[in-house]
């Protein structure tokens, strides 16, 4: 593949694993609070500090901390993203009305503005 031999600072899988990462961590949290919800007001969760901090705080430290350093637009560079020009002419146009399932047509002079 041709994205194997990029540095991990510039592949796009690099990003791809850090948001998988912070979607565990949202995960493990969500489970959390399910358990917590679960044992009522009074449960051994609720009134544990040391299982808030484990369960709850941790793991969304973990998810929003990952993305320090690999923040996403270190993998999304300009080249990837069609610029502005390219749109108005057109070149990603029928890309956009035709795969997004919209069945009607735009007129030119609502796309000239963009």
């Amino acid at each position: 593949m041709r994205d194997s031999k990029r540095h991990w600072n510039s592949d796009w899988r690099t990003l791809v694993a850090a948001a998988a990462i912070s979607c565990i961590g949202i995960l493990i949290r969500s489970c959390y609070r399910v358990a917590e919800v679960a044992q009522g007001f009074h449960g051994a969760l609720t009134s544990s500090e040391t299982a808030f901090y484990v369960g709850d705080t941790l793991p969304l430290f973990v998810a929003i901390v990952i993305y320090v350093p690999f923040r996403p637009g270190r993998f999304i560079t300009a080249k990837l993203a069609p610029s502005v020009n390219e749109l108005q002419n057109g070149r990603d146009l029928s890309l956009s009305r035709g795969t997004l399932g919209y069945n009607h047509e735009v007129p030119s002079a609502v796309l000239d503005d963009y």
